[in-house]
Formats: C-alpha cells, sequence, structure tokens
C-alpha cells in the first residue's frame, strides 16, 4: 500500500552475506534476474574485497555505519534501516526466487513491517512466530526498524528474528503477517505455489549445493576481510547516497 504524500516512492531489494556465506550470492542472483528488474542493494556483512567488487557490478553495495561487536545476522536490521530506500524488501541469501516479486512489493504497506509466518521456531514463545528471511517495509514510516536494530546491539536471544518475534507484543500494531507462499520454509515442504523458497538450515545449504550447484562467484584471494569502523551516529538517519535507482538491473554492468 503506498504512502500518497510519496511521488514515485524508491523501490530496492536488499540481500546481505559475509565471506563464508558469499558463494551463494551467485545463485540468488542468477534465480532473481530471471524475474526482476528491480535494483539490488548488497548489505556487506563482512565480504571479501573481491566480493564486495562482484557485487558492484550487479548493484549497490551498502557499507553499514554499526558497532564492530554486532555478529552475522543482527546486522539485519541496520541494512534495512540504513538502505535509504522508501520501500524495502530484504530477502535472505539462501532464498531461492522463483517469480516477479512486485505482489510482495504491492503488499508492503506504509507504517507496517511485513513478514511471513514460522511455525517451525520453537525459540519463540509468541502465538505465530516470524520468519525474518523475507521482509517488507517503509523504513522512515515508523520506528520499529530502527528499535528492531538497537535491540540487536546487544542481542540476548538466538537471532534477529527471535529479537523481533520478542517486540511483536509491544508493536503488533506495526507488523503485518505476509502470506506464506512470499517465504516458504524448507521445513513446509516445497510448493509450485511458492514465490520464494526459503532453504532454512544446513541442509537447506547441502541442497542448494546438491540441486542447484551454486558455486563460489569469485576466487577468495588470502587478505583478510576489511573491518568497517563503527560509527556512533548509526542511528540517526539512513544513508541517503543511494536513494535514485532509475537503472533497471540489466543495465548495471
Amino acid at each position: 500500500m503506498i504512502n500518497q504524500q510519496i511521488k514515485n516512492p524508491t523501490r530496492a531489494v536488499i540481500v546481505g552475506a559475509d565471506a563464508e556465506q558469499a558463494w551463494m550470492l551467485d545463485w540468488w542472483y542468477g534465480n532473481y534476474i530471471k524475474h526482476n528488474k528491480y535494483p539490488i542493494i548488497f548489505a556487506d556483512f563482512g565480504l571479501h574485497p573481491s566480493h564486495v567488487e562482484w557485487c558492484k557490478k550487479r548493484g549497490t553495495v551498502l557499507g553499514l555505519r554499526i558497532p564492530s561487536n554486532i555478529r552475522g545476522w543482527f546486522k539485519k536490521p541496520f541494512a534495512i534501516f540504513q538502505s535509504g530506500i522508501d520501500i524495502a524488501l530484504w530477502i535472505d541469501v539462501d532464498c531461492e526466487i522463483r517469480a516477479n516479486v512486485e505482489p510482495i512489493f504491492n503488499f508492503i504497506t506504509y507504517g507496517k513491517v511485513a513478514m511471513a509466518p514460522d511455525k517451525h521456531n520453537r525459540w519463540c514463545v509468541n502465538e505465530t512466530p516470524l520468519n525474518s528471511g523475507v521482509i517488507g517495509a517503509w523504513p522512515s514510516s515508523h520506528a520499529l526498524i530502527g528499535k528492531w536494530a538497537d535491540r540487536c546491539r546487544r542481542p540476548n536471544k538466538r537471532g534477529d528474528q527471535e529479537i523481533f518475534n520478542d517486540m511483536v507484543s509491544e508493536w503488533g500494531d506495526s507488523v503485518l503477517q505476509m502470506p506464506q507462499q512470499f517465504n516458504r520454509l524448507r521445513l513446509d515442504g516445497d510448493s509450485p505455489d511458492a514465490l520464494i523458497m526459503h532453504w532454512t538450515g544446513p541442509a537447506g545449504k547441502a541442497h542448494i549445493k546438491k540441486v542447484f550447484g551454486a558455486q563460489e562467484p569469485l576466487k577468495m584471494p588470502k587478505e583478510a576481510p576489511k573491518v568497517i569502523s563503527p560509527n556512533p551516529a548509526y542511528l540517526v538517519k539512513p544513508a541517503m547516497t543511494i536513494r535514485k535507482f532509475n537503472t533497471p538491473i540489466g543495465r548495471l554492468k
């Protein structure tokens, strides 16, 4: 649902990875461009410089302004918040994108954070846990994304989605449940109706390697990945340097 006060809102798909997950990027990207032309933002969670160069040829690379103690998927809300995009669609790197994601963008509602249910999450106590593998949001439309990022600064849960689910009772009016086909989980079984199939866990990664033959997109040199210096102003405002996305993906070479 579009906010009528914002004309021609910017839209982009965000994916994040570190050096250990970079082998899935080529597979993720190949599936994405079969069906989509929305601009891509690659969130650098600790990529090797060679991976960063690979990403720059296919989209925009977002270097996060975060404290150095934040690890792994706890960086996810920071990437969404700092993207500078009006309508952001996060898709995990282990998600198989099988169709045009326009229905998800059309589902995203101003003032809401949208996620699909995850009945398999035994670490969440709320009645209908949500899965943060696919997230739709207007990052600047409310405080929830920033508050989620703030709680991920000192994580006391298994992962970012457990922290988010812990906030649902407090922020229920700002949360919207996506249809399952927008993020169908491996444990739900495959389905031809899945717009996005999410190959979760070690078994899912093994499936990606075996069935889809995903390979490391670039050979990694020996030097270590660079560390992004923390910036205490990381939650003041989102980065505004990548707000214009008028170039179709096919032209980003």
